[in-house]
């Protein structure tokens, strides 16, 4: 059997006009915590017997950020990648295509569909296409599918013709929405709602009114969608993108990273990390991206300094490649035990950088002391989970030194404390002013 967890998004802004780019509230990404919560105690039962914790094989996800970030953390938690496919796109609308009368028009003929939008049968061709590939090459696997409430909607009508309109209104104030799917091949064999935070659906208020109605609504003005800026920070790393909003939310910037660009206009470029120092690997990331995309947009790079270690062993900027190798998750993870083993329990700092990229005339790069992290042990003795998140494959390995505590278990906000210190806030507060 196969099993799908298909994930509505989270509550998103709906002042963003931009469907791709659209980020969760506040609000949303709180509830995010709510889906990583869920997928670490869900279990698996057979034949009524006690479950067991299921194991997920496989992310996959709509392009939309609204989407990704719905689920991040929880493909971050089980160490995968998430694969995205324009396939599961939420239906693309036109003006006033987002109304209660529209919703009723294109619920009654799924061939209906407003100048420049969709109709619910191109939304659900295109999806079903997508579903029936993924189940195709994850035979007796348990999956993660982020999606819309639009999107899934039509996948359910798809295996049930009696969902209609009223199905839809019902789950269209749920954010997020987790509902279980099995099947045995392509055919549904068990259907199961596991958990949904009512929230409002804030798309349906503005969608009534006239255009310009909703601008001022959203306190728009002349040329400049919303009130929040949009910075780009210049990494594919989902997990760094989601711990860096953290940082920066406060300073009204809308932060997307690499995977939220458009790649049917734009090349993303491949950097080659060469530097001799993180500032300078920072700074030639942050130029490759402006000259890309033409945005404002930041880089960072750190290494990782060890006491007592020679200079031949040191990682610097080096820290994933070993001998001009590099490393997966787990090869860092025996790597750095077996240079704990080697020397000891080893003593270490990240010195980290950053450049920032507004215009070809502001360019502001920083590397000091105020960047570095908190000093920490590497140790020899791995966490006994294992690694916790992909992409921060030694924090099963550092040791805060003040508590004797793994990163591993250490809170969301004590890792920030203590990955960069104050300095990072305070670049941003200082050169984001003029921006």
């Amino acid at each position: 059997m196969t099993r799908v967890y298909f994930v509505r998004h989270a509550q998103s802004e709906h002042d963003c006009e931009d469907d791709r780019t659209r980020p969760l509230t506040s609000e949303g990404r709180e509830d995010a915590g709510a889906v990583l919560r869920f997928f670490q105690n869900v279990k698996v039962c057979h034949d009524g017997r006690d479950g067991r914790p299921v194991q997920i094989d496989g992310f996959y996800c709509s392009p939309y950020r609204r989407s990704l970030d719905t689920i991040a953390e929880t493909a971050a938690f089980y160490g995968k990648e998430i694969i995205t496919d324009e396939r599961l796109r939420e239906r693309e609308k036109g003006p006033g295509g987002n109304c209660h009368d529209m919703f009723r028009k294109r619920w009654a003929d799924h061939r209906y569909h407003e100048e420049g939008g969709e109709s619910l049968k191109m939304v659900q061709r295109r999806n079903i296409a997508a579903l029936q590939e993924i189940l195709s090459v994850n035979e007796g696997k348990n999956l993660v599918i982020g999606t819309h409430g639009t999107a899934l909607s039509t996948i359910l009508h798809y295996y049930d013709n009696s969902y209609n309109c009223d199905s839809f209104l019902r789950i269209i104030d749920w954010m997020p929405y987790i509902i279980e799917l099995d099947f045995e091949g392509t055919e549904l064999v068990g259907k199961t709602e596991h958990l949904y935070i009512e929230k409002e659906f804030r798309g349906k208020a503005g969608a009534d009114q006239e255009p310009e109605a909703r601008k001022a609504a959203a306190g728009e003005q002349e040329g400049r969608p919303g009130s929040r800026k949009q910075l780009l920070y210049g990494t594919g790393n989902q997990a760094k993108l989601v711990a860096m909003r953290r940082h920066l939310e406060p300073l009204g910037f809308d932060l997307i990273g690499l995977r939220d660009i458009d790649r049917t206009k734009f090349v993303i470029p491949e950097v080659v990390e060469d530097g001799r120092t993180p500032a300078e690997n920072a700074v030639k990331k942050a130029l490759a991206y402006y000259r890309a995309f033409r945005k404002p947009v930041f880089s960072c790079d750190s290494g990782l300094y060890l006491e007592g270690v020679p200079e031949e062993e040191q990682p610097g900027v080096h820290v994933r490649n070993v001998r001009g190798k590099a490393l997966t998750d787990e090869e860092m993870q025996e790597h750095y035990t077996g240079l704990a083993k080697k020397y000891g329990d080893l003593k270490a700092v990240y010195r980290n950088a950053v450049c920032l990229v507004i215009d070809e005339d502001h360019c502001y790069q920083a590397m000091g002391k105020d960047l570095e992290s908190e000093p920490f042990l590497i140790t020899a003795r791995p966490h006994k989970d294992g690694i916790r998140q992909k992409g921060f494959p030694l924090d099963c390995l550092s040791v805060q030194i003040e508590t004797g505590q793994y990163y591993y278990d250490l809170a969301e906000s004590e890792l920030d404390r203590i990955a960069v210190g104050k300095g990072f806030t305070a670049f941003f507060r200082e050169h984001l002013d003029e921006f």
